[in-house]
């Protein structure tokens, strides 16, 4: 087994490990541990990658994760361009990019790094940093953590995962999105699970308002004035963010996620994501794995 499935092997393992939920509840990690409870952290992937601005660029296209991203530079000149604003990626820092922030990103000769999809879902499928909407570097001193990176063990595991927390907490991100979450969460509990069970393109608006006791129209102004989107827009978040998640964690193929979507079409699927991603479904299954 290889260092980076290794290191997804410990992290999966992590919050269900005996040894681990000892740690955790050790004081001073209790704060951690109550927080990992509710929102656990889950890596999806971990990988390194060195290349040049050739291999490092979303040549013009807007492009959109629907994970939480961080990135661990190593070296380079790499950027990240949004809502007008760029960020030089700085060697020996850490950086933050939250779910669903539309960005250019490149480098104008070549760029290193580490990074890793991170989600934080708490039993209804919403994410802690939803609503967070910017790029932020979380250190400028990745040089003390990163000999995590080399000959993986229990420990380092360990390390990292609560350096992740304390990096989030340190900034205000974890105090915000709870914030947030409570807000949102206790007024609209009912549409999350609805969405969290039975996700599907066929959803309406009448159906979530209906289980708020609330007529469509009401419902829609009031979703709209309390979390700043649209339920349209919500939903369709929440269907891209399952669909890029079977495209990047499975092997499934697209008609195979349309269906589990409730997509009819499978070519529609690939419209509706494309309009979301800027790029059809294998090609970002392609751009990712590279």
């Amino acid at each position: 087994m290889d260092k980076v499935n290794l290191f997804m092997e410990f992290f999966n393992m992590a919050s269900k490990h005996p040894t681990i939920h000892t740690f955790l509840m050790d004081e001073p990690n209790k704060k951690t541990y109550d927080q990992l409870k509710e929102y656990p952290l889950k890596v999806e992937l971990f990988k390194y990658f060195q290349g040049d601005y050739k291999l490092w660029s979303s040549r013009g296209k807007l492009i959109k994760d629907p994970l939480n991203t961080l990135y661990f530079v190593l070296d380079g000149d790499g950027f990240i361009t949004f809502d007008g604003k760029t960020i030089l990626l700085k060697k020996g820092h850490i950086y933050l990019i939250p779910t669903n922030r539309t960005r250019f990103f490149g480098c104008k000769t070549f760029i290193e790094k580490y990074w890793s999809f991170f989600q934080m879902r708490n039993s209804l499928g919403v994410d802690l940093l939803d609503g967070h909407t910017e790029v932020v570097c979380l250190s400028n001193d990745l040089k003390s953590i990163q000999h995590l990176f080399v000959d993986v063990t229990y420990k380092k595991i360990l390390e990292l995962h609560k350096v992740i927390y304390d990096l989030l907490d340190s900034n205000q991100i974890l105090t915000a999105g709870l914030k947030r979450r409570n807000t949102t969460e206790n007024k609209y509990l009912k549409v999350f699970q609805l969405l969290e069970n039975h996700l599907s393109a066929k959803i309406t608006t009448s159906s979530l308002a209906e289980s708020m006791g609330m007529t469509a129209p009401g419902f829609s102004r009031a979703f709209h004035r309390d979390t700043g989107q649209t339920i349209k827009s919500y939903v369709n978040h929440r269907l891209n963010q399952k669909a890029c998640e079977l495209i990047l964690l499975t092997d499934l193929k697209v008609k195979e996620i349309a269906h589990a979507l409730d997509y009819e079409d499978e070519y529609y699927f690939i419209r509706f994501f494309k309009k979301m991603n800027g790029i059809p479904p294998m090609q970002y299954r392609i751009r990712v794995q590279q």
